[in-house]
């Protein structure tokens, strides 16, 4: 039995690079599993400090995505009032059936 595994990097425009880690279930001990596995390069002069993770799962617990941010989003480049205002207008249109079928 082999569990399928997945790890991505990205690199965002402004200069962060992202690792993403799927992983089949999410039993405990994965996250820090996969933490483990994060390449800590601290001596690199290339180094971005982690500054953000983000971990989901799946409702029926069969698959974990976590996120691994690394490098600093510059300041006021996230606007509340706009972005809040496009998640609530997503959530409207998702409830009215939007984006179905």
């Amino acid at each position: 039995n082999m569990d399928m595994h997945l790890n991505l990097q990205s690199h965002l425009p402004d200069g962060r690079s992202v690792l993403t880690f799927i992983r089949p279930g999410t039993q405990p001990g994965l996250l820090l599993k996969m933490v483990k596995e994060l390449p800590y390069k601290h001596v690199d002069q290339n180094y971005l400090p982690l500054s953000r993770v983000q971990v989901f799962s799946s409702e029926d617990e069969s698959m974990s995505l976590n996120m691994f941010v690394y490098g600093e989003e510059a300041a006021g480049t996230f606007d509340v009032e706009v972005t809040g205002a496009r998640i609530l207008q997503y959530a409207k249109d998702l409830m009215e059936g939007e984006y179905e079928g």
